[in-house]
């Protein structure tokens, strides 16, 4: 079971807070009851959805302890934002939607560790941030580090974090980073950072994968900056130039203090050095080509086929928090005519004005407006998951491939029927069929998936087809299928 219906990456294998408590955050309050930080402190599984609007200023750190959570700021559509630091610290976590702003302030948590959103602690796994909006922040923006793994960054934005607003090391903008004390397994997908300085991302730990990666604007040390013990995929990432970056930035670096442990794959990035998707991958890049391997390090989350402009002009549309506010439209005309800069404090930011548009009635309080469950039913999933179009824009279909049994061959009374799947998105299930009967369903499959077909007194020996259909999760589908012949005094 995977975090939502278009789920991916090392961290999608959760159910939140699925099955769980419906909470309602009803008042913008840091504390008390009806507040954010109360439904986020509850025990047990739980949904929490908010049905107000404006600006939560909260400057302590919003810790998550509690696992089994689903937090749906989507409800509020952009129009409700934390302005503190959340902290997931804790396994079985989804959070989307949400729009977290710093503070520069003297107030609440040190300078030191300021950013909207981190996830971090040994117990801090299976956590999805999908569709996120982090501004603002001192230290880095977005981060994943202190023993956190299987964790995936989705469809996000993050930009302006502050150069110079008395962080302990002086000029420190930084936006999206894997940190080298985080336990790696980490995907970061389809995110846009602008206006960041260093860390676009920074990946130095672990298993990483950067996938469909927007950088614009970044400084003297690059794009993104690779290092430590990290295994990297950078795959369909486009980094741009900006007013502040120096000439002869490379899209991807690397850190010059420890080069021994760290490897990358590169596959289809532009950036300065390699304008175009031709030619050799490293020309991206100014990483030792002893770092550097041909061939993926381990095995993909997200096969991204799609050219890589075309990737980067849906990230740039469909990335944050939606859908995009002023703040938002203004960063990605920056982009489009190559202008803006960073910010050093808060009040240089061109903050938007939230809209105040009323929640829609739901009569029996189950986190579902009535004009949806009038149409749907009580499909609170369908309800969530109806906020965000199909990013993929996906017309093609995946693949699939039976390799056991083989073809014409006599089998059983058990037969083990295993394959292969693949999918430029996602392969969201496949289905396995005897002449007209659904067998089973395998769910979010590995890429080489197997199941044993204790096969029925009531199949008739002879001849059967045996066909696997795979579908992904923009419903494409594709088909295999294998002659057999089924002799049930035959053991396989």
């Amino acid at each position: 079971m995977t975090a939502f219906r278009n789920a991916v990456g090392f961290g999608s294998e959760t159910e939140g807070g699925r099955g769980g408590r419906i909470l309602f955050i009803d008042n913008l309050n840091g504390s008390g009851l009806g507040s954010l930080r109360a439904a986020v402190e509850t025990t047990g599984p739980r949904i929490i959805i908010p049905r107000v609007k404006g600006i939560i200023r909260d400057h302590n750190i919003l810790r998550v302890n509690q696992p089994f959570m689903t937090l749906a700021m989507q409800v509020a559509q952009g129009d409700l934002v934390y302005e503190g630091m959340i902290s997931v610290q804790t396994h079985d976590v989804v959070i989307r939607g949400f729009k977290g702003w710093g503070w520069d302030t003297d107030d609440g948590e040190g300078k030191g560790n300021r950013g909207p959103i981190a996830v971090e602690g040994t117990e801090a796994y299976n956590v999805v941030i999908d569709h996120w909006t982090a501004v603002g922040g001192i230290d880095e923006n977005a981060a994943v580090s202190a023993g956190a793994h299987h964790v995936t960054y989705s469809w996000g934005r993050s930009y302006y974090a502050l150069n110079n607003a008395g962080h302990p090391k002086g000029a420190h903008s930084k936006g999206l980073m894997n940190n080298n004390s985080s336990g790696g397994f980490v995907s970061f997908l389809y995110n846009l950072t602008a206006h960041d300085k260093d860390r676009n991302p920074e990946i130095k730990s672990g298993f990483t994968e950067c996938i469909g990666h927007v950088a614009y604007n970044y400084g003297d040390k690059g794009g993104s900056k690779c290092g430590t013990n990290a295994q990297a995929h950078y795959e369909k990432c486009k980094f741009i130039e900006g007013p502040d970056t120096p000439p002869n930035q490379f899209g991807i670096g690397y850190d010059r203090i420890d080069t021994s442990l760290f490897n990358v794959y590169l596959r289809g990035n532009i950036g300065p050095g390699r304008l175009t998707d031709m030619g050799d991958e490293y020309l991206v890049t100014d990483i030792p080509a002893a770092r550097i391997s041909s061939v993926p390090l381990f095995e993909k989350n997200v096969q991204e086929d799609r050219p890589v402009e075309e990737v980067a002009a849906l990230v740039i549309e469909s990335a944050g928090a939606l859908p995009l506010d002023s703040l938002d439209l203004a960063i990605n005309a920056d982009i489009a005519n190559r202008t803006g800069t960073y910010k050093d404090r808060i009040t240089d930011i061109p903050w938007p004005t939230l809209g105040n548009v009323p929640y829609p009635v739901d009569s029996d309080g189950d986190g579902i407006p009535d004009y949806w469950e009038t149409q749907h039913g009580d499909d609170l999933d369908g309800y969530l998951d109806s906020f965000y179009e199909e990013e993929s824009g996906d017309n093609e279909p995946p693949m699939v491939d039976i390799i056991l049994p083989r073809q014409n061959v006599i089998v059983g009374k058990k037969v083990t029927i295993a394959g292969t799947s693949s999918d430029n998105i996602n392969v969201e299930r496949i289905e396995l069929w005897a002449n007209t009967n659904m067998l089973t369903v395998i769910r979010a499959p590995r890429a080489n998936w197997s199941w044993t077909w204790n096969v029925p007194a009531s199949q008739p020996n002879g001849e059967c087809f045996i066909q696997a259909k795979s579908f992904d999760d923009s419903e494409n589908m594709n088909t295999d299928m294998v002659r057999v012949v089924i002799h049930k005094f035959t053991d396989q």
